[in-house]
């Protein structure tokens, strides 16, 4: 074997080293995030405590298909459905909104706030915050812009995970209400995988919201 093929295997056993470290690494660290928020996340409207307000956390109100058509994202509207099942169930009594409206016609705490008293809920329990660009803003504004720190967040599971974890980080009391999931495709699930990795850079970094106050 020639010196050129064994630094070509050399260099190749080293990648394939670095791969599974990292590999590794993600699988660890999402094994960590879902272990330590477990018992804080409720399935079942009866089970759940209740609590003065709900902050459910933004999403894209409309998403395009594949024949490049707008349609309602079914992530958002099942938030919506579970933030109002709360309600009918006296497990809440009032709502922070929270999303992104950085792009000019986009409004995602708006688009929910419309929405919510389009399904019968008003106006007045709602609460918006605009500055919920990231889960971390929305989870750290919650409580040191709005002075709400004993909360439900309302949720996909994978993103209650998440959430709750930058929540307990900051000595925030929260639980959160899975709303029902989608099928997500192969990119959706990597991506979230990736999203936990650079969270915990995040809070190790002391890294915070970019609208503070």
């Amino acid at each position: 074997m020639s010196k050129t093929t064994t630094k070509i295997s050399q260099g190749i056993l080293f990648l394939l080293g670095i791969f599974i470290f990292l590999l590794l690494f993600v699988l660890l660290v999402n094994y960590f995030v879902k272990t330590s928020v477990k018992g804080q996340i409720f399935d079942s409207v009866s089970a759940i405590p209740a609590r003065e307000y709900a902050v459910v956390l933004g999403t894209a109100r409309e998403l395009k298909n594949s024949q490049e058509e707008f349609e309602y994202n079914p992530f958002y509207m099942n938030r919506l459905n579970a933030a109002k099942d709360l309600y009918d169930a006296k497990k809440v009594r009032k709502f922070l909104l929270t999303g992104s409206n950085e792009e000019i016609g986009y409004d995602e705490s708006l688009d929910m706030q419309k929405d919510l008293v389009a399904m019968g809920l008003d106006s007045q329990l709602m609460v918006m915050d605009k500055a919920g660009l990231r889960t971390l803003d929305s989870i750290v504004r919650a409580k040191n812009v709005f002075g709400v720190d004993h909360y439900t967040i309302v949720s996909q599971r994978f993103h209650c995970e998440r959430a709750l974890f930058i929540a307990n980080f900051y000595d925030i009391d929260a639980i959160c209400y899975a709303a029902e999931d989608v099928n997500q495709s192969l990119t959706v699930r990597v991506r979230e995988y990736l999203a936990k990795v650079w969270m915990m850079f995040d809070l190790l970094c002391n890294r915070q919201p970019k609208y503070p106050e």
